[in-house]
């Protein structure tokens, strides 16, 4: 019997797709791009064999990068929308895919793939019962000694205060409100490993912006590009929902977490999972690292 996976977020990421206009560093960059693809060479089976990549989600500059060839990529998502929309129809390693599906139970074989890849996904879930599902899946299949490379969302070191982050804004330094969005959600989340309810960041948003729209015409911005993606914040936070952004290994922590055979495994004990940390870029500073897991089995 297949679980019953909490999908109600599905809409918000088809009505999102529909909009979907995302830029650096919320979008892979040259330097992440270089990244990944350092990452996938290493993966590249020593036979000359093609290279079989899963990416989680359509990202562009992930799935448009220079993959060694020849490479067969299997993008899945479970929002139609985003293939609709995101998925590029160019410029893709020769017979690439879009699957639909969970990322929770994914409709591939055990073993099958050499090398996996994301960007931002622990973000998309409401807890840390997503990432520990997802990481799972990855294990189960990865081919013994294959890799998982993502991008993680990290807090700065030094935080902002909330109150500095409006002033900035009203100021006219973010033209990127996907970007304030991220840092405010940082700011209101703090210290607290309970993470932040989306509807929290929601109300500091309306309580430091009660008129949106004049903000927007002050500075030019458009309901396709800006305003429309602070209207679907407010419609995800009419859910019970929280985001959790860690400090530099805190993700890789959890992902640990997710298939160690202990499930209450401290962050110490990350590098006895059967995913292990081996390489990552912290001190990047777009503030999201990059981070490999190696498999093993």
């Amino acid at each position: 019997m297949k679980p019953a996976f909490d999908r109600s977020a599905l809409p918000y990421w088809d009505a999102r797709a529909q909009r979907w206009k995302v830029s650096q560093p919320i979008s892979p960059g040259p330097e992440d791009q270089r990244f990944y693809e350092a990452c996938a060479a290493r993966r590249v089976p020593e036979d000359g064999s093609e290279l079989t990549a899963l990416l989680l989600g359509v990202t562009p500059a992930i799935a448009q990068m220079r993959w060694p060839g020849p490479t067969r990529l299997v993008a899945l998502d479970w929002s139609g929308g985003m293939f609709r929309n995101v998925w590029p129809r160019e410029h893709l390693p020769r017979g690439a895919a879009g699957v639909r599906g969970d990322w929770r139970a994914m409709p591939l074989a055990d073993g099958s793939v050499d090398f996996a890849i994301g960007d931002g996904c622990y973000s998309t879930f409401r807890d840390l019962e997503g990432p520990a599902l997802l990481n799972r899946e990855v294990h189960r299949v990865l081919r013994p000694g294959g890799e998982f490379c993502l991008r993680c969302h990290r807090r700065p070191d030094v935080p902002h205060s909330i109150e500095r982050l409006f002033e900035w804004l009203h100021a006219g330094r973010f033209q990127n409100l996907d970007l304030f969005r991220w840092i405010l959600a940082m700011a209101v989340h703090g210290d607290s490993i309970e993470g932040v309810s989306l509807h929290r960041v929601w109300e500091t948003w309306r309580e430091h912006v009660p008129d949106a729209k004049a903000l927007a015409a002050r500075f030019g911005w458009t309901d396709a590009d800006q305003c429309a993606r602070t209207a679907l914040l407010r419609a995800r936070a009419l859910r019970p929902s929280r985001l959790r952004v860690g400090r530099a290994v805190s993700p890789v922590a959890h992902a640990a977490r997710g298939l160690s055979p202990h499930r209450k495994a401290s962050i110490p004990a990350a590098s006895r999972s059967r995913l292990a940390l081996t390489e990552g870029s912290f001190a990047k500073a777009s503030g999201a690292p990059g981070v490999r897991l190696a498999s093993r089995r």
